[in-house]
């Protein structure tokens, strides 16, 4: 879809491109059996199997400020979840 999008219209804003990255992350998080991924301020909440997934007992913490750059970072923690 992101290629048909840039052949039809030219390089996307990055508006565009952050919806693009947002519907990467539901689509890695539904592989690894994430249902729900909650920010607030900087936490991450996880729920995975009706399961709020914490580190160390306490849930994970976003380190960046930039829209994309914590896209990046919530794609990362899914993936470091493993398969169902």
């Amino acid at each position: 879809m992101k290629a048909e999008v840039r052949d039809r219209f030219g390089p996307p804003p990055q508006q565009v491109e952050l919806l693009f990255a947002v519907h990467e992350l539901r689509l890695d998080a539904a592989q690894h059996g994430v249902s729900s991924i909650e920010v607030t301020e900087a936490k991450i909440k996880v729920v995975r199997g009706g399961d709020l997934l914490t580190v160390g007992g306490q849930f994970p913490r976003l380190e960046k400020r930039d829209a994309s750059a914590r896209i990046k970072e919530l794609r990362r923690l899914v993936t470091s979840l493993g398969g169902r």
